[in-house]
């Protein structure tokens, strides 16, 4: 059995141990603790430094992609802008093209067109030649193509002076002075006398009046336009003209109205073909794009504002449609000597001309057989001159 000092020492020994025990297992806890502490921090500061670095990478991603979006829509912006001056790029060359075919069938055309117009030029010097010599040997015609005297170069009939008498019955005007009136009539009559033959034949069985207004004024309310020289009224029948005139205006606006009776009176058909050929010259682009209108829409002038013949026209106002045209013909050929007619078949239209002057000679405006082809022919001698 132990002792009481042995078992002191051992009770004592065991206490000892047992503090050192413990006062190294708080010192071990403390130590864990402070590694736990500084883990934990260690963690943190890594923690938020990743933080840190993602957020850069945020702010990085977001400029870059910031970047390629403007980039990309510039390029969609420069590919817009390409695409467009492609587009009008091929425009252009379609409008190019489409000039080039046009200028190319119009010269294929004029090359077509060039030897039957020489052929064509060719029959009317051998007509114009054969009729003449038919027509000197005739006496009733010797004076048509030797008689100095004759005004202008188109042929004056001379034998059918006094033929188109108009009879006083179908003259009126609120002119009451018989003398005046008596003028008038011969004025209109001698105007009527330089027509070819079937034009009085044409007022004979339409038994057509005339009507004299006694000023400018009441003949511009007759006709209903500002600007009128005369009319040729269809639903009375009538032509009217002025006590103003001359007795050389007479020889003007009379051919030019009764162009308008005649082309009234034509049979259907003549006048449906006559309208379409002569419609393909008045309606020609050119044409249309080179004129000034007034309010009637009648033609008054070329765009720079002359009024000589260009084109196929005599004058501006034949642009305004077939009418106007052929009246403009007859008046310039029996009222002018056909000066005008002479300048258009001397021009870059002159187979334009020729064609409204044979379309004309078919539907009587040149008068029949010999006296259309004596026409045709010295105004192809004239231009040639």
């Amino acid at each position: 059995m132990p002792n009481l000092r042995d078992l002191v020492l051992a009770v004592g020994c065991s206490a000892i141990l047992g503090a050192s025990a413990g006062y190294a297992q708080a010192r071990n806890d403390d130590a864990v603790q402070r590694w736990r502490e500084q883990q934990q921090q260690a963690f943190q500061e890594w923690k938020e430094r990743q933080e840190q670095t993602l957020e850069k990478w945020k702010e990085a991603q977001e400029e870059r992609m910031k970047e390629e979006r403007e980039t990309w829509e510039r390029q969609e912006q420069a590919l817009k802008t390409w695409k467009e001056a492609q587009k009008e790029r091929d425009q252009r060359m379609g409008v190019l093209r489409e000039q080039d075919r046009q200028i190319r069938e119009t010269l294929e055309k004029r090359e077509k067109l060039q030897p039957l117009i020489v052929k064509k030029t060719t029959t009317y010097d051998t007509q114009k030649k054969t009729f003449a010599d038919t027509i000197t040997e005739k006496k009733s015609y010797a004076s048509l193509l030797d008689n100095p005297e004759l005004a202008g170069l188109f042929a004056r009939y001379s034998n059918l002076k006094g033929t188109a008498a108009l009879p006083a019955a179908r003259i009126s005007s609120n002119v009451t002075n018989p003398q005046t009136l008596d003028d008038l009539l011969e004025k209109i009559n001698e105007a009527i006398a330089e027509l070819p033959q079937n034009y009085a034949e044409v007022m004979k069985s339409t038994q057509v009046k005339v009507y004299v207004a006694a000023t400018a004024e009441e003949l511009s309310q007759r006709c209903n336009t500002k600007s009128a020289g005369g009319c040729y009224i269809s639903k009375e029948n009538t032509v009217c003209v002025s006590t103003e005139f001359s007795l050389e205006t007479y020889e003007e606006t009379m051919p030019h109205e009764l162009s308008h009776l005649l082309y009234e009176k034509l049979p259907r058909a003549v006048k449906r073909k006559l309208t379409k050929t002569i419609k393909s010259i008045v309606a020609r682009p050119e044409v249309k794009s080179d004129v000034i209108k007034d309010q009637e829409g009648d033609v008054v002038s070329w765009k720079d504002g002359l009024t000589l013949p260009r084109y196929a026209m005599v004058k501006p106002y034949g642009a305004s449609n077939s009418d106007e045209f052929l009246a403009t013909y007859v008046a310039d050929i029996y009222g002018e000597g056909g000066r005008k007619v002479a300048v258009v078949l001397k021009g870059d239209y002159r187979q334009d001309a020729v064609k409204a002057l044979e379309a004309m000679k078919e539907a009587g405006f040149l008068g029949m057989a010999e006296e259309a082809y004596v026409t045709i022919g010295k105004a192809l001698e004239r231009a040639g001159r």
